[in-house]
């Protein structure tokens, strides 16, 4: 298995259970939020991790300068688009704002630490 396949099946791997224990922390009335919200959390969690595994799919095989490039291209992507989804969220339901950045910020950090590790341990 190559090293780009493995990274994707890890990452795979851990947004469906992020996003599995986040819905169970809904369903049992855990963690509320508006079911629309929930629904845009879970989508956009899902687009950001994916697009940049789409991103650093190559990464592994070329020169480290470019895996560099790659990390930090899709750091900063996911970044401005958690601060856009969040600014959205402000803009269309500030009274949602404060649920919903918490959740969104701690189901992304979560996520966040998990690609980085995977992408360095698969990069060795």
């Amino acid at each position: 298995m190559t090293k780009s396949n493995k990274f994707s099946l890890q990452l795979a791997g851990f947004i469906i259970i992020a996003l599995v224990g986040f819905t169970l922390l809904h369903f049992f009335d855990v963690l509320s939020l508006p079911r629309r919200l929930f629904y845009i959390l879970i989508l956009i969690i899902t687009m950001l991790f994916l697009v940049s595994a789409a991103i650093m799919y190559n990464s592994f095989t070329k020169s480290p300068e470019v895996f560099v490039n790659k990390f930090l291209i899709i750091t900063t992507f996911q970044f401005l688009a958690v601060l856009s989804v969040i600014g959205a969220i402000w803009y269309k339901m500030p009274y949602h704002l404060k649920a919903f950045g918490f959740q969104f910020i701690g189901v992304f950090i979560a996520l966040m630490i998990a690609q980085s590790v995977i992408i360095l341990r698969n990069n060795k």
